[in-house]
């Protein structure tokens, strides 16, 4: 049960990174509930893509029987696939 808490952890960590990092390169618009509905997606996806990663692979340095590294990337690339489409061709 650690091992899923720690993944989601690390998971919301890279969402939130992609948040910062895509509002910094768009700007996001003026609707308030567009900002935190593209957040909280982004947040999810990010958490759900570090627990898929760190259950299908096994690489890098490991603490609480956690693979650090397929999780931040599995978080990371989560949210981008879920950023990308709403930034793109939703105009969030």
């Amino acid at each position: 049960m650690l091992v899923v808490i720690v993944n989601i952890v690390i998971g919301l960590i890279m969402g939130g990174l992609m948040v910062a990092l895509a509002n910094l390169i768009k700007r996001p618009h003026d609707n308030q509930i567009k900002q935190i509905s593209f957040g909280v997606i982004c947040l999810f996806f990010g958490a759900l893509g570090a627990v898929a990663a760190d259950q299908l692979l096994t690489y890098g340095p490991t603490l609480f029987d956690v693979n650090y590294v397929p999780s931040m990337v599995g978080g990371l690339v989560m949210a981008f696939v879920a950023a990308y489409p709403m930034k793109r061709w939703l105009r969030f």
